[in-house]
């Protein structure tokens, strides 16, 4: 019988053939799938970092500053779906309210005097001959003094021209 002995200090670790034929140690390919998805990692936040700044500085870019529509000199007309326009200054855009303030209203002068000629009261709204009257925001029973708009319920806003009818009877009210 013979015997067969075997050295187990100086035998090696399996390789595993890498890219290109090479033998590559296990260890070492696993560290290449660490480092690229390390490298991965890194990217996705980078770029969810980046997405986040730009949507806050598209936030905070609204209310009169430097890329916005709205001119915080001038009146602006605010449609609704409803069918109502306010008319004042947008003093603030955030993401889901708009903040309208100096609020005025249009209100039809024909629907309020067929509505006195039935009741036979007189309202303050209604001026002969004229189709509308032009109503400060506060004179309801509620006095309010400012508005907050849904900006969802916002259909447009419109930049009023400071020499329009509707802001020269703005500024004669305020006198």
């Amino acid at each position: 019988m013979q015997e067969t002995t075997i050295n187990l200090r100086n035998s090696t670790r399996p390789s595993q053939t890498g890219v290109g034929g090479e033998n590559t140690p296990v260890t070492e390919k696993k560290r290449g799938k660490g480092r690229v998805m390390l490298i991965l990692f890194i990217i996705i936040i980078i770029a969810g970092g980046a997405f986040g700044f730009l949507k806050y500085k598209k936030e905070n870019n609204r209310g009169g500053s430097k890329g916005s529509f709205i001119d915080s000199s001038k009146y602006q007309a605010v449609f609704l779906p409803n069918g109502q326009v306010y008319f004042g200054k947008v003093s603030q855009e955030r993401e889901s309210f708009v903040h309208l303030s100096e609020v005025y209203y249009l209100v039809n002068n024909a629907g309020l005097q067929k509505q006195t000629a039935e009741t036979g009261n007189a309202n303050d709204a209604t001026k002969p001959n004229s189709d509308y009257s032009l109503i400060k925001l506060g004179n309801e029973l509620h006095g309010p003094e400012s508005m907050e708009i849904n900006r969802d319920q916002i259909l447009f806003i419109e930049n009023l021209s400071n020499d329009s009818k509707l802001v020269n009877a703005i500024k004669n009210m305020q006198k």
